[in-house]
């Protein structure tokens, strides 16, 4: 499972995998990461939510069996 998921987040645009790992991987929050980028935190929201839709889909047909 673990390598499903690196390999989907691999496959994200770059902003997002980025933003995304900052989040998830790495426990910036979403403050942190927009002053990190010098973004706002409208957009690391963003970012993260396009992010979790496209692994969704991506992860949706995966079976553990």
């Amino acid at each position: 499972l673990k390598e499903k998921v690196d390999r989907a987040v691999n496959e994200l645009p770059i902003r997002q995998k980025e933003i995304f790992n900052l989040s998830r991987m790495s426990g910036y929050s979403h403050k942190e990461i927009a002053e990190k980028l010098n973004i706002t935190t409208k957009a690391v929201e963003f970012h993260i939510a396009k992010a979790i839709v496209l692994l969704r889909k991506k992860l949706l047909n995966f079976e553990l069996a």
